[in-house]
Parts: structure tokens; sequence; C-alpha cells
């Protein structure tokens, strides 16, 4: 049965992360460059495959049936095109081999950090390392609830109200999960850094295509999957601190183990790096590769004048609604700067239809996908929460500065200074790489957003234009090393510029990754994973558990069922702030629920939420003691479980 399993998960990654697109894209956009056709293999096949089997999951059910049916559609597509992307694949390893083992590289150092830093057994305990302690819990909780009979998915952190976050990424590792057919946290473990790999092969294309220099190319690669700000310089900190004192190297270690030198919350550096992303912010991993290729494709779909990848860029702009709505904002205002940009009215009728195709495209596939979150319109959440100015009303602009040049230093520089040389050749008629003139615009426009405006539930949530911008900045900071170069005179001079850009861009990232293996932070217990167990055995799936509001439980991240509440910054930060129906509303009714001493009200508040069962842990004995003796004597609970630290009563109807 193991091997089976993993039988199924091996072929399911296959096709879902790689011969699904691929053989979409050789059927029918063979023409495109091999260059281009390479990145969107994947892309299109996250994409594709998702919906695929999410629509016919929707017909007979999300299982293994479902997703082998759905996989079996591509079948004459491969068939017809597999020799088409076995030449395209040869080409790539031939023609950018060091593209490829440096991506390789990406791929194994994220999937080494994450080994250890995800559901890892220390001492009796399971460890969720710093960086994934809190949101890569979120995640796991939706994976396992759809692929526990979650579908079509409530928010098993919120039950009884539609899952409105963009959990497309979720749902693709949950294809996997299903495949594997039990519990298996490791998931993430193999499925997100395919996504740092893709990422870091689309930045190289990209850069590229724009220059046609592979040193560009392939630091872009690098420094784009590692970006991240100058905290390491707290890191350098203590390594001074500690020089030459006795067990300097355990003191280091101990350092590495206990900061993830990611960010600072509320201080100055508040950026996560992109290794913190990668290892477990799942929405971004998918948003920011797509939006790199979909970018390229827009290019080449410009120069080109083809309204055929025009549909196809628009088509998988449309699609990312469900994976990552900032993405979709990100590639509207990419397309329209190039539609400017590129506009010439000999070529009007390309250019008139081209943007009634994208806005189309986009309209429809909007309406069609999206759904209101909590009663509310994406417009009406926007509208509340938007206003002038930058994330902290309490920064003045000498905070902001400092913020900047801290957290993107050179990449930002860069962008500036391009920007003002383009802008400045171009008014005086002079030759200008118009491509290299927008990826410094964009750059700024997506970095100067989260200064001037704020249109999020949660602030930091601005942020996420910060790496747009980073994406874009980076080609045009090693274009700019290797354009000086012949000017130095000197090849140590020029390559110690290019490396020192490297490191600094990079190095907090690697410390990132260091600390999710050494960092042993504990997230739940023996106890947990027999509870967990016994939940996902003995329980109907979609289950509802009231329960204390934590980060960590059993009943969601190991036996995929729904609780009322969970951790309050997820849901609050997802739209359920507000109305009547509201995470605080819900925070109160479970404090009642475990405080009062009258029964009508503790039903009332089990039947308000459609409540299943009652969990009675160790967080909920911290919180509420003494609370057996008053469950026990209701004749709408059973005690259908109990070991030393949890006891779970069933509500009877």
């Amino acid at each position: 049965m193991f091997s089976i399993s993993w039988l199924f998960v091996f072929f399911g990654i296959l096709f879902a992360f790689f011969v699904s697109g691929a053989s979409i894209i050789e059927t029918f956009f063979e023409n495109l460059p091999k260059l281009i056709k390479f990145p969107l293999y994947f892309i299109s096949s996250i994409i594709f495959s998702s919906y695929l089997i999410y629509l016919v999951s929707l017909m007979i059910g999300f299982s293994r049936l479902s997703i082998i049916v759905s996989l079996l559609f591509f079948t004459p597509f491969f068939i017809y095109s597999r020799k088409k992307f076995i030449k395209t694949i040869s080409y790539f390893a031939k023609e950018h081999g060091r593209a490829l083992a440096l991506s390789t590289f990406v791929l194994i150092a994220f999937m080494v950090s994450l080994y250890f830093g995800i559901f890892r057994k220390v001492d009796g305990y399971i460890v969720m390392s710093s960086v994934n302690w809190q949101d890569t819990a979120m995640h796991m909780g939706i994976i396992e609830s759809i692929a526990n009979g979650n579908f079509p998915p409530q928010a098993p952190y919120y039950s009884g109200v539609k899952l409105s976050y963009y959990y497309f990424s979720d749902f693709n590792a949950a294809i996997i999960t299903k495949l594997f057919a039990g519990f298996f946290p490791k998931v993430l473990v193999l499925v997100n850094p395919i996504f740092a790999f893709v990422f870091s092969i689309s930045s190289y294309c990209l850069a590229y295509y724009l220059t046609r220099n592979r040193k560009i190319s392939l630091a872009t690669s690098f420094t784009s999957s590692f970006f991240s700000s100058f905290i390491f310089v707290n890191f350098l900190g203590e390594v001074a601190k500690n020089f030459l004192q006795n067990d300097s190297l355990g003191r280091l270690i101990s350092v590495l183990s206990s900061n993830s030198f990611s960010m600072e919350y509320g201080k100055l550096f508040q950026m996560a790096n992109f290794a913190d992303y990668f290892l477990q912010n799942r929405p971004m991993m998918v948003g920011i590769s797509a939006t790199v290729t979909i970018c390229l494709l827009f290019v080449y779909a410009f120069q080109k004048r083809n309204l055929k990848t025009i549909f196809l860029s628009s088509f998988l702009s449309g699609l990312l609604v469900k994976f990552q709505l900032f993405s979709v904002l990100v590639l509207s205002l990419i397309f329209l700067a190039l539609w400017i940009v590129n506009f010439d009215r000999k070529n009007a009728k390309f250019f008139l239809k081209s943007i009634f195709i994208y806005i189309f495209t986009l309209l429809a596939l909007f309406l069609v996908l999206f759904q209101k979150v909590n009663n509310s319109l994406l417009f009406i959440i926007v509208k509340e929460n938007f206003h002038f100015g930058g994330w902290d009303d309490g920064k003045n602009i000498l905070w902001y500065i400092e913020f900047a040049l801290a957290n993107f230093g050179i990449c930002i520089s860069a962008s500036f200074l391009s920007f003002v040389i383009y802008s400045y050749r171009l008014i005086c008629g002079r030759k200008v790489d118009m491509n290299l003139l927008i990826l410094s615009f964009l750059s700024l426009v997506f970095f100067l957003l989260p200064f001037f405006m704020r249109f999020t539930i949660y602030s930091g949530d601005m942020f996420k234009f910060f790496y747009f911008a980073v994406i874009f900045a980076m080609p045009l900071v090693f274009n700019a090393i290797v354009k000086i170069a012949p000017y130095l005179n000197s090849v140590f001079v020029a390559n110690f510029i290019l490396y020192t850009a490297i490191f600094v861009s990079s190095f907090s990232s690697i410390l990132t990754l260091t600390n999710s293996i050494l960092n042993e932070n504990y997230a739940y217990s023996a106890s947990d994973l027999d509870v967990g167990d016994w939940i996902r055995t003995f329980t109907p799936p979609k289950s509802v558990f009231v329960a204390y509001p934590t980060v960590h439980t059993p009943i969601t991240q190991i036996a995929g069922r729904l609780r009322v509440l969970s951790y309050i910054n997820w849901p609050y930060s997802h739209g359920y702030n507000s109305g009547d129906d509201n995470v605080f509303a819900r925070l109160s009714d479970i404090k009642t629920f475990y405080t009062t001493g009258s029964k009508d009200r503790a039903y009332s508040i089990l039947a308000k939420y459609r409540v299943d069962y009652v969990y009675y842990g160790s967080d909920e004995k911290n919180e509420f003691s003494d609370r057996e003796d008053f469950f026990s004597s209701l004749d709408f609970l059973s005690k259908v479980y109990e070991n030393d630290q949890v006891e779970i009563f069933k509500v009877i109807r």
C-alpha cells in the first residue's frame, strides 16, 4: 500500500506540475519560443490541472477517481505532443544547462529546509520551525480538510461559510494528498520547492529574453529566489559579539536556531524575505512565479503582434483569481504599460483587439470565479479599507526612507537610476531598450504603491507589491553592473561588485533556510497525533468542532475537520472582521460556551454554529478549567473520546 501511494504521488506531481501544461502548450501553442515554453509548462500545468480536477470533482466528488479521470483528459494531448516537449526540454538543458542546474539547486535547498522544518519528530513532540510555525498551519488545515471531504470547501478555520480565501494553491497540494490517501503533512516538502524552482527558472528566462546575457540572467535567477533585506547585519553583529568566546560555534548555532533573520515585526526590517515566502506563503508562490512567466508572454505577444498569445496570457491571468488576487492586479498593470509603450497606429486593429481580449477574458473569468467575502463584494472591502498614505501612520518620511534602503537597498536604487537614465535618453531621442525602461517603471510603481495608499484589511498585505517590485528590479541591478564593468578596467573589481551585490541581496534568505533546519519550535504533542488520528477515523467529514481558537490543533491540521474559529488573525485578514458574524462575535460565543452554567445558553451556541463535537483539550483546560462535570451533565453531550489530555463530546440532536 505504501509503494502504491507513493506511485500515485509521483505520477500526480508529474502530471499536475508538468505534463498537463506541456501537452496543452505543445498542442495549441507550439510556435512559442522554447525559452518561453519551458517555464510555461509548469505554470500552465498547475493552473489547468487544478481547475479541471476541481470542475470534475464538483460533478463526481473529490477523490482519487476524479483526479485520475481529470488527468486522463490530457492523455491524448500528451501522446500527440510528447516528442515536441521532449525536444524543448533537450534544447533547454543544452542551451541553458547552468540555469537548470541553478534552479535545481534552489529546489534542493528549499526541500532540505522544509524536510527538517515541517512536521519533524523531536524528543516526543512535532516541530514546525519558526518560519513555518503559523501560516503553514493554516495551509495544512485547508489542505487536510479538502483531502478529507471538505469539498467544495468551507473555511476550516471559520466553519459554515464558503472558503473565500484564494485557496487553489492549497487545493493543488490537496490533490497530491488525496492521491496519497492518508495523513501527508510532508506534501509541502515535495510541492513548495517546485514553486521555488519555477520562479527561479522563470526569472532567468525573463531576464535572458530581455538582455540576452547569461551572467545577468543567472545572477537575477539566484538573487530573485533568495532576495532579502539587510537584516543579516544583525547576524553579523552576533558573530562579532561571540568571536573568540568559549564555544563560539555553539553560540552561533544557537542564534541561528532561535532567529529566522527574515523580518522584524513593527521594526525597521519589516519585509519578509523570499525564502520565507517560498517556505510558507503558498498563494504568493504561485502568484509571483506565474506573474514572471505571463509577463514574458505579454512581452513576446506585443513584440510579435500575436493575438493568440494575448489570449493565452489573458486566460492564465484571469485563472489566477483563485490562486493569488494580487497577481491579477499586477498583471493588469503590466499589460496596460506594455500596451501603451508598444502601441502604434499602423497596427491599431491589433491593439484594439488585444485590449478587448484581455478585458473581456479577465472580466468573464472574474465574474465566474470570484465570490463574496462575508457577504461583501470585493469593491466594498477595498472601499472600506482604502486611504491615502503609508501603511503606518505613526512613521515619518525619514523612517520610510530608512525602511526603503534597509529592506531594498541596491534594487530600488537600480530601478530609480535606470528609469531616470532611460527616460532621459528617450527624451533626447537616443536609442533606448523599451523593455528595460518598462521594467524600471513597473518596479517603481509597485514599490511606491504601499507608501501612498492602502486598501487591504491587514496593512502588511500591501507589502506584497514590494515582492513584485523586486522581480522587475533584479535584472536592472545586474544589467547595470555588467554595463559598467568595461569601464572599471579590472575583472577583479567587476566580479567583486557583482558577487557583493549577490551576497547582500540574498544572504538573509540563506540564514532563514538554515534556521528552518535548526529550529525546533513545539507545535504538536504525541497525544495530538493520536487524537487527530481518532478524529479522522471516527468522525464524519465536515464535522464541526468548537474549541479554543489556537494556531495549532489536531482537529484541523491532522484530522482535516472544521472549527468554529481558529487563531483569529486568519479569518480577520480574510474579510471576516465586520458584520454580525465576525471573528469577535464568534470569539465571544466560544468564551461564553466554555464559561456559562446555563444549559440553554450552551445549547443555543452549539446550535447557532451547527457544532457536532465539543473539544476539551489542554488549551481549553488552561483557559476554562473544571468544565468536565458541566459537560458530562448535559443531556445533549455524550463523551466519545478521552485520554490524559483531551476529552471529546459528541452533540446529540
